[in-house]
């Protein structure tokens, strides 16, 4: 098992020490260095780092960014709101907007509090702001729930935790084209009312260490999603 881990901080430490411990063949770089190793070399190994960094990869094995499957139009009624596309200029200050094109623009947050320097006329996604209790990763490997992780290491009741997996089984089904490897972020509002937050594709995607998501079943749902991406 190879794999490429960018250097120095950027988050998710955990993640990278697991990597350095579970796979034989780590290579540690830096975006820079990334550009002097050969191509094959690059190829076999998965990438762990940043959106930016994997980005950069991309670009080296001249390959294009997977487009964005953050609201997938089969799921769009789990999202209990409406998620509209417009320019960031368009949305209300109190509406939550998060980036459609480049994930890197800006983080996504309520339009008043978006720190970075945002175009006016950059594509945004736009919905009213839905403040969640809880949330879980729910992890999924071809068609198959791999593990489950709440964003935090707080315990869940188990009738809701149920639920949650039971909601995340019936998008499974109902997601015709989705890639052989994502995550869905799961919401609670209250009142056991569970709602779709997002999809997140299996690149630059984060393992987290609690819950039910064991790292190899992380590691090989990341890789197998990653050789679909550099294949395709």
């Amino acid at each position: 098992m190879k794999s490429l881990i960018q250097a120095g901080d950027y988050g998710l430490q955990e993640e990278k020490r697991r990597v350095q411990v579970y796979c034989d063949d780590v290579l540690v770089a830096t975006a820079s260095e990334v550009d002097r190793i050969a191509f094959e070399e690059l190829k076999s190994r998965t990438p762990i780092g940043s959106v930016e960094f994997t980005e950069h990869i991309l670009a080296r094995l001249a390959r294009t960014v997977p487009g964005q499957i953050t609201y997938p139009d089969d799921l769009r009624h789990f999202l209990g709101r409406e998620v509209r596309t417009g320019v960031f200029s368009n949305a209300d200050g109190n509406e939550f907007v998060k980036p459609r094109i480049s994930t890197k623009e800006f983080n996504g947050a309520i339009k008043a509090a978006v720190s970075e320097r945002v175009d006016p006329f950059a594509i945004v996604y736009i919905s009213e702001f839905v403040p969640f209790r809880e949330e879980w990763r729910v992890y999924v490997y071809d068609g198959a729930i791999m593990g489950m992780s709440r964003y935090d290491n707080f315990d869940t009741e188990p009738q809701l935790e149920r639920a949650v997996f039971d909601m995340a089984m019936d998008m499974v089904g109902e997601w015709r084209d989705a890639p052989i490897a994502y995550t869905l972020d799961i919401g609670h509002i209250g009142d056991r009312k569970l709602l779709l937050v997002e999809v997140n594709d299996a690149w630059a995607l984060g393992w987290y260490p609690w819950g039910d998501m064991t790292f190899p079943n992380y590691w090989e749902m990341i890789t197998a999603r990653w050789q679909q991406i550099i294949s395709g």
